[in-house]
């Protein structure tokens, strides 16, 4: 065989826009072969980046090889790519900044780390964020309603505050947030503040109150259950761990039906609060 023969076997056969899309239904369809199909060809690796690194977590924990959590390449390199991210609890400030400056399409956010604070505040302006997740008292030193007006928390739907939330006075400017129809409390609750949100935040449709025992809820939540009853409540133990918070990120940009794992966090809550409909006017709690 001739050097042009070779040559000539080595041409695409098919179009360069229908292999690309081709090549993109296969990687976003299953991680592992994403893995394997940026090494195909320097164009297939152009094309197969962007799925490859839409789903991000940075982490300590040791994460299956599928999850492509860690890298050679700098952030910097496929931060452009990144549309969820997870920055876990041992993730340091260093490393925060270099993130959250380098990930600037953001949609979906989870800043677990405690070395969070206002310098990283004019990073997530610059994001479309639409969902977060994240110790609000951390990250701002001073919470006030007029903290709420933050560009940042213009898109945001789904709002997740893993802090304690104690007086609606310090809180009230959750209802100037103009998109919020899903808030989750995590693990102390108070009813001032439960009841603020229900009757102020006019576009909430659910309000999830987070805790962390399978088996027994805290006396604090029952106490609110027992005074609040509003069919947008909903009590969910969830125990907070990067590989569901992973999966429910994929859910979300594909849909439950290509995945194939179910609901996510939310989409379980939503069912919930809609079965709790059926028990309105009943004088026991069904909780």
């Amino acid at each position: 065989m001739t050097t042009l023969d070779v040559q000539s076997t080595l041409v695409p056969r098919l179009p360069p826009e229908l292999e690309r899309i081709i090549f993109e239904i296969c990687a976003s369809s299953q991680m592992k072969s994403a893995v394997v199909l940026v090494r195909v060809a320097k164009r297939v690796h152009v094309w197969i980046q962007p799925v490859l690194y839409r789903v991000v977590i940075k982490a300590e924990a040791k994460l299956p090889p599928k999850y492509h959590t860690t890298s050679s390449l700098s952030v910097i390199s496929y931060g452009p790519f990144v549309r969820h991210l997870l920055l876990g609890y041992s993730v340091s400030n260093t490393e925060t900044i270099k993130f959250l400056s380098s990930c600037n399409h953001l949609r979906n956010l989870a800043l677990w780390t405690p070395n969070i604070g206002p310098h990283c505040l004019d990073w997530l302006d610059e994001m479309p964020l639409e969902r977060l997740s994240t110790n609000l008292s951390r990250l701002f030193t001073d919470l006030t309603p007029t903290t709420f007006l933050r560009p940042f928390f213009s898109q945001i739907t789904h709002l997740e505050i893993t802090n304690t939330c104690s007086g609606w006075e310090k809180w009230c400017g959750l209802s100037i947030l103009p998109s919020l129809t899903h808030l989750a409390l995590d693990f102390f609750f108070d009813p001032e503040v439960v009841e603020g949100c229900l009757i102020h935040c006019q576009k909430l449709k659910l309000l999830v109150l987070v805790y962390d025992s399978d088996t027994i809820m805290s006396s604090n939540l029952i106490g609110v259950l027992s005074v609040v009853r509003d069919p947008r409540v909903v009590p969910h133990c969830m125990v907070r761990e990067e590989l569901k918070w992973e999966q429910s990120a994929w859910i979300w940009e594909d849909g439950p039906g290509r995945v194939g794992k179910g609901l996510d966090f939310w989409s379980l809550a939503e069912i919930v609060a809609n079965q709790y409909t059926e028990y309105q006017g009943l004088e026991v709690n069904p909780f």
